[in-house]
């Protein structure tokens, strides 16, 4: 998983600099066969602008405050658990819910 730093994100609504580098950082991890994750997402113009660059994981205040694990796993948004003795499951299916 390749994860885009807040501080990347922060300015893609009004700064060509900064969306061309999300951009790029995006297709990257694509290239590179990784879920690529936007952190700090605090508005609704990065949440419409990062789906456009390819990067329809989002994670910020915007989607949504952190939650203790409990919570989180009520809402059904944890991973699968492997069994004792068997593989873990694929997390990339759970991920893609939690955004």
């Amino acid at each position: 998983m390749l994860k885009i730093d807040r501080d990347f994100v922060r300015e893609i609504h009004d700064d060509d600099d900064a969306r061309a580098l999300v951009a790029a950082a995006v297709r990257l991890g694509q290239e590179l066969g990784l879920s690529v994750v936007a952190e700090g997402v605090e508005g609704a113009a990065q949440q419409a602008i990062l789906p456009q660059l390819g990067c329809p994981l989002l994670q910020g205040y915007h989607v949504g405050p952190p939650l203790p694990a409990r919570e989180f796993e009520a809402h059904g948004l944890a991973p699968p658990r492997a069994a004792p003795g068997e593989q873990a499951p694929d997390r990339s299916a759970a991920t893609a819910r939690a955004a």
